[in-house]
């Protein structure tokens, strides 16, 4: 008869809690290389439509994906925080909503028809958006981590 293993029990919450730590770390590296990017080819003295347009789809889905993993963890832990700490993830919920719209407005004032048109403007506010995303990135990091590394903690 085979002899039982001597395992503790790790709660489920800290298996969810480790793969949203490591999933959202890699969404901020991807969001971050991204950023960079397109840092890159708005360092240009003239406008490439076709490498900006590329760069600016890889961003904006790179953008999504932090936003999915982020939205995951604040519905995750909602239910499982104190007041205080929910109003926080509420506002960091509603930050991200009111990048979103900013990107939004961005994209839309910025098409890529109009990128040679005036492109040392949209170099000027495609950086403001680039800074505020990564304002955001640290709001997060500052945020969801601790949150997260908390709960890995406790199977520690």
């Amino acid at each position: 008869m085979p002899k039982p293993a001597n395992r503790l029990y790790v709660p489920e919450f800290v298996h969810v809690a480790r793969t949203l730590l490591i999933e959202l770390r890699a969404a901020h590296r991807r969001l971050i290389a991204e950023l960079a990017s397109m840092d890159r080819i708005t360092a240009r003295k003239a406008a490439d439509p076709t490498s900006c347009t590329t760069a600016r789809w890889q961003l904006s889905q790179a953008a999504l994906q932090r936003r999915l993993i982020a939205a995951r963890i604040c519905d995750y832990f909602t239910h499982r925080l104190d007041a205080d700490r929910r109003d926080e993830l509420k506002r960091l919920a509603s930050a991200d909503q009111a990048l979103l719209r900013e990107s939004s407005a961005h994209l839309g004032r910025w098409p890529t028809s109009n990128l040679e048109q005036d492109w040392i403007g949209f170099c000027h506010a495609s950086r403001e958006i680039r800074r505020r995303e990564h304002a955001h990135i640290v709001l997060e990091q500052q945020l969801l981590y601790p949150l997260l590394q908390d709960a890995v903690k406790i199977a520690a």
